[in-house]
């Protein structure tokens, strides 16, 4: 039994990815957002491609009839398209390469998806993926979008030095005045 378990992992994790999903919201609005993707295979050189995942929509949380894909240009050697939710099966924002997909070390961008959030006031976070064989269909991996990091720009120093500059002259002729 335990050699018939050990087979089966190990089956299940031959053909694994290591796909990161970044996501980034943008607000629109009302209950309107809008999510943008980054997709990485950060799998080591020589892993298998990428070519089949899903990003998961809970329908208590998001509206599925107001799921738009609105993916730029970049994006056109990938069917897109949002797949109807079923008893138990959320909907997905579903990805399939019409080429060799996304070969390892890869990274692609300009995925974007606008939608109706309806869950607790706030932003949309982080969401469920899954990773399919584009043959077999056969789950592969499954994983959780991250939130990109958004550079905040620091003010230059030049500026800070003369800001402090113009409020040490304030306030000696605050003092000198008074």
């Amino acid at each position: 039994m335990s050699i018939t378990l050990l087979t089966f992992l190990a089956s299940m994790s031959s053909g694994a990815s290591a796909l990161v999903i970044e996501y980034s919201t943008s607000f629109l609005g009302g209950d309107s957002y809008r999510y943008d993707y980054t997709i990485t295979n950060d799998a080591p050189s020589g892993g298998d491609n990428v070519g089949l995942f899903s990003i998961l929509f809970d329908t208590l949380l998001y509206d599925f009839s107001s799921l738009n894909i609105v993916s730029d240009a970049s994006t056109a050697s990938w069917e897109q398209s949002v797949l109807a939710p079923a008893i138990g099966v959320p909907a997905a924002f579903d990805f399939f390469a019409l080429d060799f997909g996304l070969g390892a070390g890869e990274t692609a961008a300009g995925f974007a998806i606008e939608f109706d959030w309806l869950g607790d006031p706030g932003d949309p976070a982080a969401q469920l993926f899954e990773v399919y064989d584009p043959f077999s269909f056969a789950l592969l991996d499954v994983g959780t979008t991250i939130a990109a990091m958004v550079p905040v720009s620091e003010p230059r120093g030049l500026l800070l030095l003369l800001l402090g500059l113009g409020a040490l002259l304030y306030r000696r002729r605050a003092r000198a005045a008074g």
